[in-house]
Parts: structure tokens; C-alpha cells; sequence
């Protein structure tokens, strides 16, 4: 799943793309012995199913991580197709804003998305205001890697303290 040596293009043959909705984002595979060993959102997806929301309620926006968040955009019209999404969204479930929850580095693509909402000549402020009811970042590195420093200085100890 490397990239080319310029880090933005695939290698010749190769063409990955993430998997669209739940699917992409709920467990890597799935399976009564591996099921639970590799969930990514899934335990998220089944509490908010469990609370009362549905397929109809609950999208997901993978994207393919390896690339920075301008070519997303260039390759794949990542951003413009997420602002679709979320408009029928909005549609879906009688005009009510979405909340964006992101996780880890999807954080700082969703981030990155409101600010190209912010710039996009169908988007703007008004469009934010309409579409989007909060941002709501889970385990998010917008301050770094703080445990990566921690693990540098003072080794990781993996919870064994």
C-alpha cells in the first residue's frame, strides 16, 4: 500500500481508495475471534445504535490517510464529495445540522474540511452555519504526539508501571 516516491501518487498497478460509510470505518475485519481484536469505530457505531440512531442518522467519511489532505481533494475530490454527504445527510434527517466526529488523525482531516468549507465558492460561513452543528474531535493530535515525547524521555512502559 506504499505510495511512489513522491509520496502522493500510487505505484504503477496499484490503486487503493478507502472503504465508503460504516464499513470503512467499524472493525479492519470482522469475525467472531477477530472481531473485537481489530475495531477501529465499531464499538462507537453499536453504542449510537444502541441510543437510538441509525444508517439513516450515522454516516462515516474514510479517507485514504497516506496522502496529505490537498491531494485528497486533487485526486479524489475528497472535500467537495464530503460536503455532498453532508447535505444529504441534512436532508435525510429533516434539515438538522450533523456533528463531525472525528478520531485521532481524522481529526485533522475534519478540521481540515471545515476550513475548505470556509474557502469553497458553495460553501462558506453560512453554509457551516446551516450544515454543521459542532466539531467534536476524540483523541486528537492537534497538540502532537504528547506520549510519543513522554516514550522519547522517559521511556514506554506500556501501562506496566
Amino acid at each position: 500500500i506504499s505510495l511512489s516516491e513522491d509520496m502522493i501518487t500510487e505505484r504503477p498497478g496499484i490503486r487503493v481508495r478507502p472503504i465508503s460509510g460504516l464499513h470503512g470505518v467499524d472493525y479492519l475485519t470482522t469475525g467472531a475471534l477477530t472481531g473485537h481484536l481489530s475495531y477501529v469505530f465499531g464499538p462507537v457505531i453499536e453504542a449510537l445504535k444502541g441510543a437510538g440512531y441509525t444508517d439513516d442518522n450515522l454516516d462515516a467519511a474514510p479517507y485514504d490517510w497516506r496522502l496529505p489532505p490537498s491531494e485528497l481533494e486533487t485526486r479524489d475530490g475528497y472535500f467537495t464529495g464530503t460536503m455532498r454527504q453532508v447535505e444529504e445527510m441534512y436532508r435525510r434527517n429533516d434539515n438538522t445540522p450533523v456533528v463531525l466526529l472525528c478520531h485521532s488523525l481524522g481529526c485533522k482531516t475534519g478540521h481540515y474540511f471545515l476550513n475548505f468549507v470556509l474557502d469553497h465558492s458553495e460553501g462558506g460561513q453560512a453554509w457551516m452555519d446551516k450544515h454543521i452543528h459542532a466539531y467534536m474531535p476524540v483523541g486528537a493530535p492537534h497538540l502532537g504526539a504528547a506520549k510519543a515525547v513522554r516514550a522519547l524521555v522517559d521511556g514506554d512502559k506500556m501501562g506496566l508501571d
